[in-house]
C-alpha cells in the first residue's frame, strides 16, 4: 500500500501523517469520553455503539498511519513548510463515500443510476471516433471510473485525498471490508445511530482496475499528464471544487480536439468567491464562447449520500452537461 504515498513530496507525506495521527487520537478521545461519562438521558446502548464506532475509526486511521510512517524521514519532519503548517479545524474522513461507491444500500443504487445514465447518453450520441483515454477529476472512491472504464483502453483517475486512493487500493486487496457508519443526528432509534456496512469489490472489478485504470494522488491545478492526451474528461461532482477559469486551464491543456468534457453534479461551490460561483447557464455560455459544441444540457434529480437510518437526506438537481471541443485549426 506504500504505492499510494511513495510518489508524494515529503511535505505532503508529513501532512498526511500528522492528519492521521490527529484523527486517530480524536476518535480515541471521543471513545474514552463515552466510556467515562455520559448524560443521564443517554442510553448505555447508544454510548456502547458510539464507542465501538470511534474505536473502529481510530483503527482505520491507525492502519493507514502504519503504512505511511516508514516513508517519512526525520529530516522531512523538520522542514520549514511542515513546521509552519496549521492543523486547526481538520475535517474527519467521510466513510459515507466509501459506502456509497462500494456498498449495497440505497445510496449505492443512486450512484449506479448516475453511471448508467452517463453511459446511455454516450451511446445515444453515437460519436464516430473511438475514445481510448478518459480522465476522472477528483475521482473520490473511484466507482464512477470503474463503472465507465469498459468504454476505454486507458483510464486516469485522481483525487487530492490520499485517503480516498488508499481506500480503493485497500479494497482491491481485501475484496470485502466492514465499515462503521455513524448517522450522528436525526435518528429514530438507538440502533440507527451506528450501522456496520459491508463494502466489496468483485474479481472482475479488480481485474478491470489492474488492466485499465491508474488511480493516483494529484492536485487538480497540476495534473501530471501530457498535453492533449485525453479523449473524455469527466467532472462528476467536481466542477464546483475549482473556479471554472482555473479548471478550464487543465481542460484546455489535456483534452484532444473533438474530445468531450462531461460534467455531472449540482454546482454546490466549495469556495467563497461569489464571482466564481457561476450558474449552469454561465458555464454553458463560457464553453460556447470557446468554440465548444454543446451535446447534452439537462437536469436530473437524485438523492445524495443517503443513510436510510437517518431522518434526513439531500436531494440534488444535478446538471448533466457534455461539451465537445472544436476540431484543431
Amino acid at each position: 500500500m506504500t504505492m499510494v504515498f511513495d510518489p508524494l513530496p515529503d511535505t505532503e507525506k508529513v501532512y498526511w501523517l500528522q492528519y492521521l495521527l490527529r484523527m486517530e487520537a480524536r476518535h480515541h478521545r471521543q471513545a474514552d469520553r463515552l466510556a467515562a461519562e455520559v448524560s443521564p438521558a443517554m442510553q448505555p446502548r447508544r454510548a456502547a455503539l458510539l464507542q465501538k464506532a470511534h474505536r473502529a475509526h481510530a483503527q482505520f486511521y491507525g492502519q493507514i498511519k502504519t503504512t505511511l510512517l516508514p516513508l517519512v524521514s526525520k529530516e522531512a519532519l523538520l522542514l520549514p513548510e511542515v513546521l509552519s503548517y496549521q492543523y486547526d479545524n481538520l475535517s474527519p474522513f467521510s466513510i459515507g463515500y466509501l459506502n456509497r461507491d462500494w456498498g449495497r444500500g440505497e445510496d449505492h443504487e443512486v450512484q449506479q443510476a448516475i453511471s448508467r445514465r452517463i453511459a446511455a447518453e454516450l451511446e445515444r450520441l453515437a460519436l464516430p471516433s473511438a475514445a481510448p483515454t478518459a480522465l476522472f477529476l477528483g475521482c473520490g472512491m473511484g466507482r464512477y471510473a470503474v463503472d465507465l472504464a469498459p468504454r476505454y483502453q486507458r483510464v486516469e483517475a485522481f483525487d487530492a485525498s490520499a485517503l480516498m486512493i488508499w481506500c480503493i487500493e485497500h479494497l482491491r486487496q481485501v475484496e470485502t471490508w466492514e465499515v462503521w457508519l455513524k448517522a450522528g443526528t436525526n435518528c429514530r432509534r438507538i440502533e440507527d445511530t451506528v450501522q456496520r456496512h459491508a463494502v466489496g469489490m468483485t474479481p472482475a472489478q479488480k481485474a478491470l482496475i489492474q488492466e485499465r485504470i491508474h488511480f493516483f494522488v494529484a492536485n487538480a491545478k497540476q495534473i501530471p499528464l501530457p498535453d492533449q492526451s485525453i479523449h473524455h474528461l469527466y467532472s462528476i461532482y467536481f466542477t464546483d471544487v475549482l473556479p471554472l477559469t482555473e479548471l478550464y486551464e487543465q481542460i484546455e491543456r489535456l483534452l484532444l480536439p473533438e474530445g468531450l468534457f462531461i460534467h455531472f453534479g449540482p454546482l454546490e461551490y466549495f469556495f467563497d468567491d461569489e464571482r466564481a460561483m457561476l450558474s449552469a447557464e454561465e458555464v454553458r455560455l463560457f464553453f460556447e464562447a470557446q468554440g465548444y459544441v454543446i451535446l447534452t444540457d439537462e437536469f436530473l434529480p437524485s438523492k445524495h449520500l443517503v443513510n436510510t437510518n437517518s431522518m434526513r437526506h439531500r436531494i440534488y438537481d444535478n446538471w448533466f452537461f457534455i461539451a465537445q471541443r472544436p476540431t484543431a485549426a
